[in-house]
């Protein structure tokens, strides 16, 4: 089970002084630091996200883990129990290292024979981009027969962890994405973060799933978002927060950073994305 983690726990020695690689015996340890094997897979650098369990979810899916759950997505595994009577999911902290927007053509749910993305860009001046952010250009009919709808997607995207040591998922990369109903709740989070002043990297929030209500087929689950009560990092994690968000960088800037965004589920048709979830 997710817990809170306080600034006391995280200080007497709870919390490990950098991100290092999930899994490594102590016997491979030495040969982790200045390994290069891995180099060659640099170019394939695709971040799971956070999914949460909609309505729309598979019926096997959706009866193991409930409405409502996040989930590390591909994997399968619940970052917190299910929600509570209260339509609200016990909270847990994230720690976002970095920021970019991506532009895309999702191709429709009923098409089997499409990839979810069939195109995808950062270039903010490209078409994808400006029918991504134009409620008018959003849709566009395809196949033999008109017969799917294409839709033009902008997402916003943090990739991060779980800055939770005592949390199976602590140190697992993962995204939280903002998209479709939930792009207003990103503009939301945008705007929480640079209030704060202090890098992107070294902020810590407090996340939990909550239950949206817009009205008949307008119901959905997303992320709310508050500053922890220990809203930063330790001191002995600066440096490898930041080295980390350089690497994100560096692999954005190459055109290498790539959120994985299958499974995605059906989320009710919002007017103007831009406020839905605000």
């Amino acid at each position: 089970m997710a817990k809170s983690t306080s600034i006391e726990q995280r200080s007497n020695g709870t919390m490990p002084t950098k991100i290092t690689p999930v899994g490594v015996p102590d016997y491979l340890a030495e040969y982790t630091k200045d390994d290069q094997s891995l180099a060659v897979l640099e170019q394939y650098v695709i971040l799971p996200r956070l999914k949460i369990i909609q309505n729309t979810t598979d019926m096997a899916v959706k009866q193991q883990f409930g409405e409502g759950t996040p989930l590390l997505w591909p994997g399968g595994m619940a970052v917190t129990p299910r929600p509570g009577s209260d339509m609200k999911g016990p909270p847990f902290l994230f720690c976002p290292l970095f920021f970019f927007v991506e532009y895309g053509k999702w191709s429709d749910l009923k098409d089997k024979g499409s990839p979810t993305i069939m195109e995808r860009t950062f270039d903010p001046t490209s078409e994808l981009a400006k029918r991504s952010r134009d409620p008018a250009q959003r849709k566009e009919k395809y196949g033999d027969r008109q017969q799917y709808t294409a839709r033009y997607v902008e997402s916003l995207n943090f990739p991060g962890y779980i800055y939770d040591k005592q949390h199976p998922l602590f140190q697992v990369p993962l995204t939280l994405t903002y998209l479709r109903g939930e792009f207003g709740k990103g503009q939301q989070f945008c705007t929480s973060i640079k209030l704060r002043r202090t890098p992107l990297w070294s902020q810590v929030w407090s996340l939990r799933t909550a239950y949206r209500d817009l009205g008949p087929d307008r119901k959905w689950w997303g992320f709310d978002h508050e500053p922890a009560a220990d809203p930063n990092i330790l001191k002995d994690d600066v440096f490898a927060h930041r080295e980390k968000h350089t690497e994100l960088k560096d692999l954005f800037e190459k055109k290498r950073l790539v959120v994985d965004q299958s499974g995605q589920d059906e989320e009710p048709q919002v007017i103007d994305e831009s406020k839905a979830a605000l």
